[in-house]
């Protein structure tokens, strides 16, 4: 069998080394430089993503307490605008007694 062959053992080495060094050669000056290059875009598009997620939830969370404020204040004012006409006009009727 020719691959079992001790005359031919040196020739492979040879050739499998030299295929080797050449693909290593390969995937580091081609493959790994464009690689890193898409993960550090990708790093860069996560954070700005995120950056603008905390930036629109900041604006939902400003929104929302505006809106409770408004809220709350515009049933303050309801409540002081009813109790002031209940107490007017209690103090009316208590008045006419």
């Amino acid at each position: 069998m020719p691959h079992l062959s001790f005359e031919t053992f040196v020739s492979q080495y040879f050739w499998l080394i030299l295929f080797l060094l050449i693909l290593y050669y390969l995937v580091s000056t081609q493959y790994i430089p464009v690689i890193s290059e898409t993960l550090k875009a990708r790093r860069r598009l996560e954070t700005v993503k995120t950056a603008h997620q905390k930036v629109a939830s900041s604006d939902n969370i400003k929104n929302l307490l505006k809106d409770i404020i408004t809220e709350k204040y515009t049933a303050t004012k309801e409540k002081n605008t009813y109790s002031t006409l209940y107490n007017n006009k209690f103090s009316s009727w208590s008045s006419t007694l």
